[in-house]
């Protein structure tokens, strides 16, 4: 968007109900039509942003409906129905590959062999192995400064003003370990929360004495 181009976004909604699709999303969407994730990614770019299960189609929809000079593709890898021109895999620095074996043994849906075929290889956080599949990889690190008021998003708060408070964290995401250990080398103490990845909270979830409790976005 910064160099000029239409961005679209295409996403399989994943935990959405929406009764048609393709589904195009919506500042004004519900999550529980569309999926969290495409909510939060439309709200945070403004780019337009379609989900169905099968992502070729998706990306059919937007190209029909709007004009597109991109379109990125929320997760997909192994959806080869899909036309792609560039491969960017993400890897967690600290899980990595877990055991090496793929679903159902093991966490992986392809074989390390995929990574040479691969235009990009991108590591969130920190690793210690020095596998020769990444030698060539990228490293990014996710940076955690601001808290925004969940009531008015107006009201900021540095990270650095909470050292030393115990907060309560609530996380429901697929590595949650990583959002707390990210306070806690903040200087917070915190009391960790878990949930599963894209939990449906309920006021009863958050039925603890807290003064202050902390979330992520999603």
């Amino acid at each position: 968007q910064a160099q000029g181009l239409n961005v679209g976004i295409v996403s399989r909604g994943y935990g959405g109900k929406a009764k048609e699709v393709p589904q195009l999303v919506f500042n004004a969407s519900s999550a529980i039509e569309v999926g969290d994730e495409p909510l939060m990614i439309a709200r945070r770019t403004d780019a337009p942003v379609c989900v169905h299960p099968n992502r070729a189609l998706a990306v059919n929809h937007l190209i029909e409906h709007y004009e597109i000079d991109v379109v990125l593709s929320d997760d997909g890898l192994q959806h080869y129905s899909m036309h792609r021109d560039i491969e960017i895999v993400m890897i967690d620095g600290q899980r990595l590959f877990g055991n090496g074996f793929c679903i159902p043994a093991g966490p992986m849906r392809e074989g390390l062999e995929r990574l040479k075929n691969v235009d990009r290889i991108v590591i969130s956080g920190q690793t210690r192995l020095n596998l020769p599949e990444l030698q060539n990889a990228d490293t990014m690190q996710l940076v955690a400064h601001r808290l925004y008021n969940l009531r008015d998003p107006n009201q900021l708060t540095d990270l650095t003003q909470l050292q030393g408070r115990t907060i309560h964290a609530i996380a429901g995401l697929g590595n949650p370990q990583r959002f707390f250990s990210t306070l806690e080398n903040s200087g917070l103490r915190v009391v960790r929360h878990t949930f599963g990845d894209h939990h449906k909270f309920t006021a009863e979830d958050l039925d603890f004495e807290a003064s202050l409790i902390i979330m992520t976005e999603k």
